[in-house]
């Protein structure tokens, strides 16, 4: 009988025990109420609209000594308190009821945490795990391996993000470029040339160390132009307009995205574009130009002339052509006219003339230059015009319909091997 009673009140322990940790608000106080009792202290409760009441019939501890022994006890059970509002201590003073110690309930719900707020400047935190503790301690073992090892991923990434960036750093004035071109500072041929035919050179450009950047912009642009045509003429429109450009590349290729924003990347770290923002969900670039004249030269066709002359120069450089250059050079004429050329080449003892034109409206500037061929008296084969948006069925009509060599950037090598005699 003695042991039949034992497991009865083992069971019953066990199943208020498991509705407090359920939330049930009478289980809570009752665990409370012997908690208590256990300890010498008499004690009676009452629930009433998620309060618990506690009446200490008899104690001769004080109030805010029993209250922290509630809270104590209450904090290290880790009751589930969603249906509790506070818990409230009361003694009797003169035949009355009187509060002594109160311990508010904050609910965090979303959270799925509970904070008890008491008299004293304390605080308790406790997530709604059922269990005991030495149940939860593998779980509590097993969050921590888990908490290291995050941090130490996180560590890692910081680590393999920060040597990328070196990486970047170090690659950043290390594009592939062309050989360095080797020119004679002074072109004694070519100016020899001219002056026989009365022409005087007022002023040219010569390559200079400094134009480095605007020569790997250059190259990057003309070697994946297929893939950056429609940002270059975006950049090229926003500038005519005086406004900010934007670029839908949600039905672009990966190759296209890629090469727009790497290219917008890298002009806004050189300050060509004063705004640029990549959309990564709706795919779409925007961005302003800075309105500088030298920048505005070099998307309105500067970026072409370069990427054509290192492309010549290269070919030279290849076949080890010794050869002399005027670059943009103004001439005047006996008659007083004067006219601005792109490049005039000496090589292979004679003279390639060659003209570039990035846009579209290319067809007015084809009689000009037919008239300029006149005057420097170059046969046709040596007076090149290079435009970028013609293909080679275009260029060969225009070459047998004009008085100029009209060729693109695929077919201008060529182009000029036939003009020297150096074959395929």
């Amino acid at each position: 009988m003695a042991q039949l009673t034992r497991t009865l009140r083992m069971s019953t322990a066990f199943s208020v025990l498991d509705l407090a940790k359920q939330g049930d608000i009478n289980a809570i106080a009752t665990l409370i109420q012997n908690k208590l009792e256990s300890k010498g202290i008499r004690v009676r409760f009452d629930c009433d609209q998620g309060d618990i009441k506690l009446f200490l019939e008899s104690s001769r501890l004080g109030g805010k000594t029993v209250g922290d022994a509630v809270y104590k006890y209450v904090e290290a059970s880790k009751f589930n308190l969603q249906c509790i509002n506070s818990i409230k201590i009361y003694k009797t003073n003169e035949g009355r009821w009187k509060l002594v110690y109160r311990v508010e309930v904050e609910q965090k719900k979303n959270e799925n945490v509970i904070a008890l707020e008491v008299n004293s400047p304390r605080t308790l935190t406790a997530p709604e795990i059922n269990g005991n503790a030495s149940d939860l301690l593998p779980l509590k073992q097993d969050l921590e391996q888990l908490h290291e090892s995050v941090k130490n991923e996180i560590n890692r990434l910081s680590q393999i993000s920060s040597q990328l960036e070196r990486v970047l750093q170090v690659l950043e004035p290390k594009i592939p470029s062309p050989k360095p071109v080797e020119t004679s500072q002074e072109p004694t041929e070519l100016i020899n040339w001219l002056q026989q035919l009365e022409i005087t050179v007022n002023s040219s450009n010569q390559p200079s160390s400094s134009d480095d950047v605007l020569n790997q912009l250059a190259d990057i642009i003309g070697n994946n132009y297929q893939d950056l045509s429609r940002l270059h003429q975006a950049i090229v429109q926003s500038i005519c307009s005086k406004s900010p450009f934007h670029l839908n590349l949600s039905n672009s290729s990966q190759a296209e995205i890629s090469q727009s924003t790497q290219l917008c990347n890298r002009l806004s770290r050189l300050s060509f574009l004063s705004t640029y923002h990549y959309n990564k969900s709706s795919k779409t670039i925007s961005g302003k130009v800075d309105p500088q004249g030298p920048i505005i030269n070099f998307f309105n066709g500067m970026w072409f002339e370069r990427f054509i002359y290192r492309k010549i120069t290269n070919f030279f450089n290849e076949y080890d052509l010794s050869y002399q250059c005027l670059i943009n050079p103004k001439l005047e004429f006996a008659n007083g006219n004067v006219f601005e050329l792109d490049f005039l080449f000496w090589v292979n003892q004679q003279v390639l003339w060659v003209e570039c034109k990035s846009g579209k409206n290319y067809n007015p500037t084809i009689s000009i230059y037919e008239a300029h061929r006149n005057s420097l008296e170059l046969p046709k084969e040596s007076s090149m015009m290079v435009l970028l948006q013609a293909d080679t069925q275009q260029t060969r009509d225009l070459t047998t319909l004009r008085g100029l060599t009209i060729v693109n950037p695929d077919n201008c090598i060529d182009e000029i091997k036939q003009t020297l005699n150096l074959g395929s």
